[in-house]
């Protein structure tokens, strides 16, 4: 199969919905950099941790330490398919390892696909925070989840990207 144009995602962070989102709207595009699908990661939205977390810590008359998350891991797989059925593409995964492709599963077309050239060795696999001090004494929980973090993320970068194209083309 030809590979065509190229995308590259090199972490999980805002720039992977747009990523994706790109690689619908530019046609041919295929995703490389993932680091492992099977590594997990603790996420949250940044006003919904930080912003009102650190406002309930700052009203405490005893300074503490406190960390600030959600409690709950998601793979970079669960990542990438929740970026993709945002879009409306359903991915279907074939092969294993550094040979792993997720295909479109309407198309076959592949928009996925694993490079070790982007692996980080030094990665741990699971990144996970324990919330229940917060919880415990700020009353403070999480209040978005991974997945709906994905979704407003990609729906924010497609509207990015579409009022780019309207200044482009104007």
């Amino acid at each position: 199969m030809k590979l065509g144009k190229v995308a590259l995602i090199t972490g999980v962070t805002g720039q992977d919905g747009a990523y994706l989102a790109r690689l619908l709207l530019d046609k041919g595009y295929v995703v490389h950099g993932l680091k492992r699908r099977s590594s997990s990661f603790n996420t949250g939205r940044i006003e919904d941790i930080y912003a009102r977390g650190m406002w309930l810590m700052l009203q405490q008359a005893i300074p503490d330490d406190y960390v600030l998350a959600t409690g709950k891991t998601s793979s970079v797989r669960s990542f990438v398919e929740w970026a993709f059925a945002e879009l409306g593409v359903n991915l279907q995964w074939h092969g294993e390892g550094i040979h792993e492709r997720g295909l479109d599963a309407a198309s076959g077309r592949c928009l996925v696909e694993v490079d070790p050239r982007y692996f980080r060795p030094a990665e741990v696999d699971i990144l996970l925070g324990d919330p229940s001090k917060a919880r415990d004494k700020l009353g403070w929980k999480a209040r978005i989840t991974a997945r709906d973090l994905v979704a407003e993320m990609v729906r924010e970068d497609l509207r990015i990207m579409q009022t780019d194209r309207v200044m482009r083309d104007a």
